[in-house]
This record gives C-alpha cells, structure tokens and sequence, in this order.
C-alpha cells in the first residue's frame, strides 16, 4: 500500500509540473515546432518522448489535419510511453535515459523509412488536444496570487496542498533504501537522491498549486490529474504488486519467467496492442522489480502508446491499424536483437 501509493503521488506531481509548463506557455513550447516540413519526424520522435501523452495527442492533432506525415507519426508512437514513462522516471531515471534513447534512434530510422516508401495519409480534421486560454494566470504576481488564494482556500486546493505537503516530507525525511524493510521488490524503493530532487519538486508544486487560479486548479488537477489518473493508476500499481507477491511467494512464477523470456516478450507486445495506459505497468514493475529483463521492457515500450491511440482510432482506424501492426514487428525485432546482444 505505501509503495503504490508513494509511487502515484510521485508520479501525479510530475504530471502536475509538465501540466502547468504546458498552460503556462498556452501549448506553445510544443506547437512552435510543427511547421518544419523537412524534421517533422525528428519532432514527432522529440515529442514523443515527452512524459505522458500530451506529446502524442498533439501530433495525431497534427496528423488528422494532414500537417504531419504518417512517418513523423509511427516515429511519435514509438518514442512515446504514455503514463509509465513519470512511472520510470521515478523509479529508475537511468535506465529510463537508456531506454528513451532506444526508442528515439528507433523512432528516427523507421520514421523517416516509411515517410521515404509510405505514402501520406490525409484524414479529416479533428482537434484532440485542447489547449485552454487561461486570462491572467498571475497577473497579480505570484506572492499576490498566493495571498488571494489562501484567503478563498477551497477543498479542492487544500487537500492537494495536503497531498503534496505530504508527499515531500516523506521523500526528504521518510526512511531510505538501505534501511527499508526487506521485501520482494526492492528496485520499487526510490534511490537517495531521486528521493531529495522529488521531495524538493513536491514543495515547488505546492508553491504552484497556492498562486493558480480557479480554472487550472479545476480542470487541469483535479479533473484531469486527481480524478482521471490517480486511482486508476493507484489500482493499476497495487493490483501488480498485490498479483506478483502472491505468485511469487506461493508459486515459481519467477523462474519461469526468466526462463521463457521469448515467451513474456510476445506477451508484452500483445498487451501492447491496447490503446491506454495502466496494462503496461505490469512490465514497468516487474523490470523495475528485477524480474523481466531489458528486452522485454523494450518491447512493451516500443508497442504500447498510453492513450495516444485513442483519437487515432476514432479519427482513422486503418492509420491505427497499420501503426501498431508496424510497431509490432520493430518491438519484437528490437526485443530479440537485444536480447541476442545482451
């Protein structure tokens, strides 16, 4: 229970952060980008490292305009991990950078293949991620802002705030690794110093949370982040760990596992299939728990796109069709040839 629910607070204050950064610039830090026709799949590969999935809904925005090639696209879908990529920054950031890096040398090569033997696919308009206006986000000044607010304090803006104020004293004075108490799944223990940087990012969230306004504090973190994410996820991470603690005290799931690597790779990518997030967890925390090698990480990562593949399949399900059938076949290339390698 603490572990999952530590980890979904780490993982909301991220999103909480790249949220605010998006509204703060009114979406500009991604769309400044979208007019360079000649690295377009360079940009949708960038993008699509972005944690969460604001990367990928804006280039399938871009897409179903016909702006973006359907090579910058499958280099989006690639790149991208969806929610788990806060999950495994979190977790285990370097790994994270190695596994980041795969993905954007993968996007790069098959992107700009198909982009050189694939013809473009035009669909019919249809904006899916919105941006929201927001008039006068501090045009009293943060120090102000702050003021005004703890005097019209609400439920909502106190209980984040109790949340994050919570959050960070356990990360800067909660007990570290090596004096945890032993249990299976010791690589889902936050590192000493990923423990600091968070606590200290939980303090500048409350700071943030104290000077926004109304609307942001509604509509971008309770309804979308709160409300949206956080028990879906929480469910999502306890069931794992909840599922993998029996099997693995009761019965010799791990040795299987090791032993048919091949096996749980082809699962991986089947589960991949699925256009959300949340059963791609279960691969994050099994490699994060040391019980599923690199490779099948991999190719998890490769195949799945958090919900990214959503408003692709509602706008144009061939374009869908076609990504993951693609993306299926360079996962488990990838997969294996690493696995050759290592």
């Amino acid at each position: 229970m603490l572990n999952s629910l530590t980890i979904t607070l780490v993982v909301l204050l991220l999103m909480l952060l790249v949220e605010y950064l998006n509204v703060l610039s009114s979406g500009k830090w991604l769309q400044k980008f979208s007019t360079s026709k000649g690295l377009q799949v360079l940009f949708g590969a960038l993008f699509g490292l972005l944690p969460g999935c604001a990367g990928s809904y804006f280039w399938v925005t871009l897409y179903t305009h016909g702006t973006a090639t359907f090579g910058s696209l499958l280099a989006n879908f690639i790149a991208t991990t969806g929610d788990e990529s806060y999950f495994m920054m979190g977790l285990f950031p370097e790994k994270t950078l190695i596994l980041f890096g795969v993905l954007f040398v993968l996007a790069l090569l098959f992107g700009f293949l198909i982009d050189r033997f694939y013809p473009t696919f035009v669909n019919i308009p249809s904006k899916h991620m919105e941006i929201h206006e927001v008039d006068a986000f501090h045009a009293q000044g943060y120090v102000k802002c702050c003021k005004v607010n703890l005097r019209s304090m609400n439920f909502e803006r106190l209980f984040i705030l109790f949340m994050l104020i919570l959050l960070g004293l356990w990360l800067i004075f909660g007990p570290d690794h090596e004096h945890a108490e032993h249990n299976s799944f010791e690589g889902l223990q936050l590192e000493g110093y990923i423990k600091l940087l968070l606590g200290i990012l939980s303090f500048v969230a409350v700071f943030i949370t104290l000077a926004v306004n109304e609307h942001f504090l509604k509509e971008h973190v309770w309804n979308h982040i709160f409300k949206k994410h956080f028990f879906r996820m929480f469910l999502w991470i306890f069931g794992t760990l909840l599922v993998l603690h029996f099997l693995f005290n009761y019965l010799d799931v791990k040795e299987w596992i090791t032993s048919n690597v091949e096996w749980m790779m082809l699962i991986a990518a089947l589960i991949g299939l699925a256009p959300q997030s949340g059963p791609h967890m279960i691969f994050v925390t099994m490699f994060a728990a040391g019980i599923v090698p690199f490779p099948v990480l991999l190719v998890s990562s490769v195949v799945q796109d958090g919900h990214a593949g959503l408003p692709l399949l509602a706008e144009s399900p061939r374009a869908f069709i076609i990504v993951k059938a693609i993306k299926v076949l360079i996962g488990l290339a990838s997969g294996f040839l690493s696995l050759w390698l290592i």
